[in-house]
């Protein structure tokens, strides 16, 4: 197997753990969502009606903030620990794939310094969040706390009775509060790893000349790493990983001929439909899917567009960012895609 394949295979196996690896993070974490439910219970039951509303807003609010900072603070330790691993692991990757006599971790320093100094580029809809993990944990405090005092305020003046307050607190802490959380740990974890391997790529930079985008071959993915699977970027620019909440991509290193073990065995790599061959892009996926997936993948305008076979998916977003064009902006870069794909 190539060098670059053998990386593609170990890497995707890996971000498959790295996945499951965020999940028990998170369940590890809901130890300080079941402390602020238990709180907020407390001081709901100990102080409704006996404190005015305003004032007992702002002490659930305070409640819920030094809570959820602590939540934060647990999180980032944790991901100082598993960037680098992270990096240990990549660097064990590149030796056992490569002709490299010799592999260098990335500069833990380093990558520890991305939890307050890189920020994510997070894309939603047409528009991209630019927010560090350290700045991403505190909006996250911030925002649940101003959420749930006004959820005592609410309440208040409605006439809720203390036993509703209290069940309203523990289903939004129980729902919202948590899946917000565990998408806070799962993208911040897959940030962390996209740092730790760059910068691992860079300090090899002799045996690693690229970065390339790979996206993960089901319905799930979103355009915008669909679009961008299989590009190759400079280490460390372009499109970074996580590319949007949630996000399940990485990109691999690529192998300096020099270094590349040769072999013309083609490696495999992981899809909905099982093994896939390692030189498979999203495009080539998706292809052999159904009307049903397509549609799901891409909306009934953008699927018409793709199974016209005028415009490969890859032209469905800004190479640059990542960012999916617009249906009237894809008109203007593609007329005559549009003029002929059925549906469109």
């Amino acid at each position: 197997m190539s060098s670059n394949n053998g990386l593609i295979d170990a890497l995707t196996l890996r971000q498959i753990f790295v996945q499951r690896y965020s999940k028990g993070e998170a369940k590890r974490l809901l130890k300080h969502l079941r402390v602020l439910s238990r709180q907020l219970k407390s001081t709901l039951e100990s102080d409704y009606g006996k404190v005015r509303a305003v004032r007992l807003a702002q002490r659930i609010a305070q409640i819920t903030t030094t809570v959820l900072n602590e939540y934060g603070d647990d999180m980032i330790e944790g991901l100082k620990e598993f960037g680098e691993e992270e990096a240990e692991f990549v660097r064990q990757a590149i030796l056992s794939t490569t002709a490299a006599e010799a592999v260098s971790a990335g500069s833990l320093r380093q990558i520890q310094a991305s939890i307050t100094k890189v920020p994510m580029k997070l894309i939603s809809g047409q528009k991209t969040q630019t927010v560090t993990i350290e700045q991403a944990a505190k909006q996250f405090s911030k925002k649940r706390s101003k959420e749930i005092a006004q959820l005592i305020r609410d309440g208040s003046l409605l006439g809720k009775t203390t036993n509703e307050l209290v069940k309203d607190i523990e289903n939004i802490v129980g729902s919202k509060v948590t899946q917000q959380a565990e998408a806070l740990v799962r993208t911040t974890t897959n940030h962390i790893g996209s740092q730790a391997r760059s910068a691992t790529y860079a300090a090899n930079d002799d045996v690693i000349i690229g970065e390339e985008f790979v996206a993960t071959l089901d319905s799930r993915t979103s355009i915008s790493c669909a679009s961008l699977d299989g590009q190759v970027f400079d280490i460390g620019e372009g499109p970074m990983t996580p590319l949007h909440w949630g996000c399940r991509s990485l990109r691999v290193a690529k192998v300096n001929p020099k270094f590349d073990l040769g072999s013309s065995i083609v490696g495999e790599r992981a899809s909905i439909d099982g093994p896939e061959a390692g030189n498979v892009t999203y495009g080539g996926f998706l292809k052999r899917q159904s009307d049903e997936v397509q549609i799901e993948v891409l909306g009934v305008r953008r699927a018409a567009l793709f199974k016209s076979g005028k415009l490969s998916i890859r032209k469905f977003s800004d190479e640059d960012t990542g960012k999916v064009y617009t249906l009237k902006r894809l008109r203007e870069l593609n007329p005559l895609a549009f003029n002929s794909a059925s549906g469109a």
